[in-house]
């Protein structure tokens, strides 16, 4: 869920063509769905937003029908366009110091500096290609931003001493925490 102000967005997994990749209220009451344009479910598969964040009015989402995500945005989040294929699954989403960061399973934080088309994305220089399971340095489920410091959720196994927390101000330079 987020709000830009003045409206609410809720992102869905949309398993069946009725129903919505999102919920849409003034008053966090009333809701309305809402569909991205050919945002279906596949065959046996549904369609998952798994992550949303806003810029200004505008909000950015992350979701697709199979392992790679595309990237969404709305500037009231009535109308969605896709802005490009991720080319890896978007597990969380967030914006601050004139950055947009999407993290992932497979380790690839991608980052955005031209607000608001969000049309030019890098990859962060501390993403390997060499991942594989609790290999990955950026492999997260959630991020979020404030005090000028992005925080994620980085995912571990049971078996790694990693303490599950990674930070940057940039997306460039990470370092894990406790």
């Amino acid at each position: 869920v987020a709000c830009d102000g003045l409206t609410f967005v809720a992102v869905t997994s949309r398993q069946f063509i009725e129903q919505p990749n999102a919920l849409k209220s003034q008053n966090g009451t009333n809701w309305t769905p809402i569909t991205f344009p050919n945002a279906l479910p596949e065959q046996f598969r549904s369609f998952y937003t798994h992550s949303l964040t806003t810029v200004g009015s505008v909000f950015i989402a992350g979701g697709s029908a199979n392992i790679v995500s595309d990237i969404w945005k709305s500037s009231g989040g009535t109308t969605w366009q896709n802005v490009r294929n991720a080319g890896h699954a978007i597990q969380g989403i967030a914006y601050g110091n004139g950055r947009l960061i999407s993290i992932g399973i497979e380790g690839n934080a991608l980052i955005s500096t031209n607000v608001p088309s969000f049309q030019t994305w890098f990859s962060s220089p501390y993403y390997t290609n060499q991942c594989f399971f609790d290999s990955c340095p950026l492999q997260g489920s959630g991020i979020a931003f404030g005090n000028s410091t992005f925080v994620a959720l980085h995912w571990t196994s049971s078996f790694s001493s990693d303490p599950g927390l990674i930070v940057t101000t940039n997306g460039l330079t990470w370092s894990n925490r406790s």
